[in-house]
Formats: C-alpha cells, sequence, structure tokens
C-alpha cells in the first residue's frame, strides 16, 4: 500500500521538534484573536532539568523504551516512510535550541460551515536548521513526486515558502457533491418513515442540506512550510505563515502579545512561577466566537441570551486558564499547574473561596486508601445562585424552572445550609482485582445533624430514602436496596456511598485504635511536598494506580463482560447470542488495548515513579491547583 503523508502527520512532525525563534515568543506572531497558546520558553534548560529526574531514566529503562517505541510505531510510521526515502530518521532531525510555540484561532466563523479553525508552529534549530530544512524539503519533493500531494513554491518577501495541497478545489467540490448527494438519500429515506404531520413540517421547514462541515484544524486543505533564518514554521493558512515571518523579519504588529491584557497577565504569573512549558487559554475571543454565532441565527428564532446565563453562573468572569509544567523543582520531579484567572469570584466560581484549612486525612478514611480529595464547598451559597441562573432564562422556561425551585427549595436550602464547607473522596481498591475492586465514597461536614434529618424527611418522598439506625447513628436508604446509593449521619459527617462503603466508613470512624491513611508514612511524605493549608488537597498513591491501571488494560475484555452480563442476562437467547457475537469481534478490533497490555510490569514503572499529591489555592486573581509527582522513594 502506498504511503502517504497527511496533513495530520504534517502537525504531528512539527510537534515533535519543539522551538526557539530569536528572542520572540509564540504570542508575537499569533493573531490578536487566538484561543490557545503553547509553549517552551528555553527548550534545552528543560531539557536539562527533566534529564535530572527518575522520569529521563524511566524512558531509557529497556523495557519502558521497548513498549513505547512499539506503541509509537504505527502513529509514526508515515513520517519514518518518509524520512527513510530521503535518507534520514526522527534522530537527524535534532533539538531545538530555545523556546517552542504553537497558536490556534478562528480565521473566519461561517453561518453555514462553521469555526474555520487555523494553526501555526514555529521551530528555532540553529545549527541544525540547515539540516532540518533540507530534510523536510525533500521530503516533501519526493511526496509530490509520488503524486500523494501537491508541492508549489514562491518566494515572499525573499523567503521561499512551500504549499502542500492535499485536495485541490476541485477535488474538494467534487466531495461537496458527493456528501450533498449522500445526504439527499438519507433524507428521502427518513421521509419514507415519516406521517403525513412530520413529512408537512419538514416541507414547511424548508430544510437545506447547505456544504459539508469544514475539515478539522489539523486536517486542512493545504499546509504552508517556509525556514527564514534558523526558524522553521508550518502553518495550516497562508495567513498565519506571513505574520510569522513578518515577526521574524522584525516587522511590528498587532499580536496576541501586544494585543491581549488577558494573555499579558497570564504570561506575568508563568513568569513569576518559573514555567518552563505552558499552555494558555483566552475566554475572550470564545465570548465573541460565541456572540458572532448568536448574531447569525436566521431570523425569527429567538435565542437564549447565553451571556447572561453563564454571568448567573459566573462563568463569565473567567479570563484565563493556563496549565504550567516544570521538572525537578526540589519539592517534586514534576510539577504541573492549573491556574485560572478570573474577573471577580460569583456564582459556582465563589463557591470555593473559603479560608484555607489544614491537610488531615479524616478518621474514616483506612489506610488502604488509593486517594484521597479534600475541598471545600459553601454549599449555602448554591440556592443564590440556582435564583440568579433562573433569572436569566428566556421568560417562557422560567416559570416551569422556578415552580421546580419554589417547591425544592425550601427543603434543599436548609440541606445545604445544614453542610460543608469540607467535602472528603476517599478511593481505594479491593484485592484480587476484579472489575468491581474500585471503591469509592463521599462524605460532607456537618453543621447541623437536626435540620439534615429534617431536610430529608421532606425530601424522602422524592428521594426515596428512609432512616434506620446504625450502631447508634443512622443510615438512610432505599427499600430492598433498590437505589444502591445511601446516605450515613454521624460522627460530624454526611457519608454517601454504596450501602456497605458507608457502613465501614462509620465503623472505621468510631474505631479507637484501627490503621487510618492519616498515620500512614506514604502520606506524611506526600504532605511535606505542599503547603500547610489550602482549600483543597489530593492525594494518590502511585503503586495500586499503576498495579490497578495495568491489570484493567491486561484484562479489559473479561472486565467489559461482567459489565454487561447484566444487561445481556435480560435479552432473549437469540438477541443474546447476537450482542455476544458483535462483543467478541469489537474486542478483537480494539488494538490499543491490546498495545497497552503489553506494557512492563508495574515494578518497573514504580522503580522511577513516587506518589502524587496535589493542592488547591484561592488567591486574588482566582484558583490554582498545584501537583508534585513525586521521587519514588514514596512508594
Amino acid at each position: 500500500m502506498r504511503m502517504t503523508l497527511t496533513a495530520s502527520s504534517i502537525f504531528s512532525l512539527a510537534l515533535a521538534a519543539p522551538v526557539s525563534f530569536g528572542g520572540l515568543t509564540i504570542a508575537d506572531i499569533a493573531p490578536p484573536d487566538a484561543v490557545v497558546v503553547v509553549g517552551m520558553d528555553d527548550f534545552a534548560s528543560m531539557r536539562k532539568s527533566f534529564d535530572q529526574t527518575p522520569l529521563s531514566a524511566m524512558l531509557k529503562d529497556p523495557a519502558i523504551k521497548a513498549w513505547i517505541d512499539e506503541m509509537k510505531k504505527e502513529p509514526l510510521e508515515e513520517i519514518e516512510k518518509a524520512l527513510e526515502r530521503v535518507d534520514a530518521d526522527m534522530d537527524d532531525l535534532g533539538f531545538p535550541e530555545g523556546m517552542a510555540g504553537a497558536a490556534l484561532w478562528v480565521e473566519e466563523l461561517d453561518p453555514e460551515r462553521g469555526p474555520d479553525w487555523r494553526w501555526v508552529f514555529a521551530a528555532d534549530f540553529g545549527g541544525r536548521a540547515e539540516r532540518f530544512n533540507e530534510i523536510i524539503v525533500e521530503a516533501l519533493e519526493q511526496g509530490a513526486e509520488d503524486e500523494e500531494f501537491g508541492l508549489f513554491d514562491e518566494k515572499r518577501d525573499g523567503v521561499k515558502v512551500y504549499t502542500i495541497e492535499f485536495a485541490t478545489d476541485e477535488e474538494l467540490a467534487e466531495q461537496a457533491k458527493e456528501w450533498r448527494d449522500q445526504m439527499e438519500q438519507w433524507q428521502r429515506e427518513w421521509r419514507e418513515d415519516m406521517d403525513e404531520e412530520e413529512a408537512q413540517f419538514l416541507d414547511d421547514e424548508d430544510w437545506e442540506i447547505g456544504d459539508p462541515p469544514p475539515p478539522g484544524p489539523f486536517d486542512p486543505q493545504r499546509v504552508y512550510y517556509a525556514m527564514s533564518g534558523s526558524t522553521v514554521i508550518f502553518s495550516s493558512g497562508l495567513r498565519g505563515a506571513d505574520r510569522a515571518l513578518d515577526a521574524l523579519a522584525g516587522e511590528k504588529m498587532k499580536s496576541l502579545a501586544s494585543e491581549q491584557a488577558d494573555y499579558a497577565a497570564a504570561r506575568a504569573q508563568l513568569d513569576e512561577i518559573g514555567a518552563e512549558m505552558y499552555a494558555v487559554g483566552l475566554a475572550e475571543p470564545l465570548k465573541d466566537l460565541i456572540d458572532e454565532a448568536m448574531e447569525m441565527l436566521p431570523v425569527g428564532i429567538e435565542a437564549p441570551d447565553m451571556e447572561a446565563m453563564f454571568e448567573a453562573l459566573g462563568v463569565m468572569a473567567l479570563r484565563s486558564l493556563s496549565v504550567t509544567g516544570r521538572f525537578d523543582t526540589g519539592k517534586s520531579m514534576y510539577e504541573y499547574r492549573v491556574i485560572s484567572r478570573l474577573a471577580e469570584k460569583k456564582g459556582i466560581m465563589g463557591l470555593t473561596d473559603l479560608d484555607p484549612v489544614a491537610f488531615r486525612a479524616p478518621a474514616f478514611v483506612g489506610a488502604d486508601a488509593s486517594s484521597y480529595t479534600m475541598v471545600q464547598v459553601d454549599f449555602s451559597g448554591i440556592m443564590a445562585t440556582v435564583q440568579d441562573f433562573i433569572a436569566a432564562l428566556p421568560q417562557d422556561q422560567q416559570g416551569q424552572a422556578g415552580m421546580m425551585a419554589g417547591m425544592l427549595g425550601g427543603p434543599l436550602g436548609a440541606l445545604f445550609d445544614a453542610i460543608g464547607p469540607d467535602v472528603h473522596i476517599a478511593s481505594w481498591h479491593e484485592r484480587p482485582f476484579s472489575a468491581t475492586s474500585q471503591k469509592q465514597l463521599f462524605a460532607i461536614r456537618l453543621k447541623d445533624a437536626d435540620a439534615m434529618r429534617m431536610s430529608l424527611q421532606q425530601l424522602a418522598p422524592f428521594i426515596g430514602l428512609a432512616p434506620r439506625d446504625f450502631d447508634g447513628n443512622e443510615i438512610w436508604e432505599s427499600a430492598q436496596g433498590a437505589i444502591p446509593i445511601s446516605l450515613g449521619i454521624g460522627f460530624g459527617n454526611v457519608f454517601i456511598g454504596e450501602i456497605e462503603n458507608v457502613e465501614n466508613a462509620m465503623r472505621l470512624a468510631g474505631a479507637d485504635d484501627a490503621p487510618r491513611l492519616d498515620g500512614e508514612p506514604r502520606f506524611k511524605i506526600a504532605k511535606h511536598a505542599v503547603d500547610d493549608k489550602a482549600i483543597g488537597y489530593s492525594y494518590a498513591d502511585m503503586r495500586t494506580q499503576i498495579e490497578y491501571a495495568l491489570w484493567t488494560v491486561k484484562n479489559a475484555k473479561e472486565i467489559r463482560r461482567q459489565q454487561m452480563q447484566e444487561w445481556l442476562d435480560q435479552l432473549d437467547p437469540e438477541m443474546r447470542e447476537q450482542f455476544e457475537d458483535q462483543f467478541e469481534d469489537d474486542a478483537e478490533e480494539d488494538e490499543w488495548s491490546k498495545m497497552l497490555a503489553k506494557a512492563p510490569p508495574a515494578e518497573v514503572f514504580l522503580k522511577y515513579l513516587g506518589d502524587v499529591v496535589s493542592v488547591i489555592r484561592s488567591n486574588d486573581g482566582g484558583y490554582e491547583m498545584v501537583t508534585h509527582v513525586l521521587a519514588p522513594a514514596s512508594n
């Protein structure tokens, strides 16, 4: 079969070569309305930090390296074959010498076809740039010679720009015609099954099939490639390539860096923490796209006021969302952060803006816990947010929603006032592993147990739960266990989960000398990596997580069978046999699961990976979650 170098594989090749270009950042060449930028400011420094961690050694471990090489064989097959034909391989492309960057934006919002997404990627290879460019150009010329795509070049301001065309305008027009013909055929078949009233409705609406949706951002009609100085550029649009070339030539222009205050503020945060790699998503361009889409709706269609609804929920206050990473921080071998910047904390975005508390696992979390999370939530503010949201709904929807809120608002409001702010989530895995090994329990601190009971009594007809005594405390459950979830009230908390898990948690909470997570050495080590106080914490035992994950992928077929068995048992024998045959066929086609199942044993990974611990902070500008992947000593 003939090898085909696709647009997505060219984009993958670009991503395989991180970037550096002469003091500029990706934000200097991205348009002001870019939605997402991804970057690395100093690749060489980041790689040096990475090489000092056990993560670097892990990738060189013979068992893990062989497994990764096998997994990446198919995704990189097109690229490697293209390189082989010009007597090169991935190692010949080399590594960059500085920062990295890619940007994504919407070029145009078409009322018929939706958003036209575009991207640009740039990389400075320093002294290796000439060799990199030579390999890429030779591979492109070979692909064009084999008629895998069209290849054209032109000089733009003295720089040769290559156009890689995967489909001509004529070919796209033919594909669009075939798509419309198929849609018309489906519409005719659909109409045959309609009654007269439904068919008349279809005629009255005068539905038009229109044009097919545009290709995805990573499967464009054309990709542009150029090299200026030591910087190589890939872009899915000519404007993106031109912007990069102009920026590299020193031309002053409006860009994300110069025009977007939200990006500048997010960037300042990244600089402060010394982020080695980052991704920044901006809310304002997305809001503008939504507004533009609403304006394009046909006359007569009244759209809900999405901005008012999101404003009521507090979502409109989001300005940016950043994800950062850095290696060898002193506290951990890898740290990543998720940072949200908010104009204000209101609605659901303000429900966690509370005073910090100490990181301690409560008495009902046993020593066998594989993960534990605590986050604070102001439950008493939920009903006010609900009322604001209802007020923002279209007039014809406010009545029903308001009536429901009025009916349930009293008992729900009292219930929310009686609980919080501490929310606990504990998980553990029963051994030997099975499809039902993973267990989970939720618990919320109780401020007023009597008010909680009264609210449950009022809500009982709606939720189908009734109380019973349990060792002097109280458990609310459904008759004959029709609903598997139960509520336990006692020890200053309301416990939520499967009945057995709730009972065990309440027993453990009342036991004097039972082994608990808070006393485990592994948990104490993890706590040292994070702040003494915060609004939320999370801990994961890497040993159990890896062992269960590997067991799951190696037994995926049997797990799926067990999960489907109860449903299959309800079918008649003939239909059950048909679904079982389909299940066998699907399982055989799942090549990815087969590949994952070939992973080395857990002990190989655990030589290099420690536990994971996170902290969530509230600050003046929003929220920040910091996660540490610890060195393996914590195992």
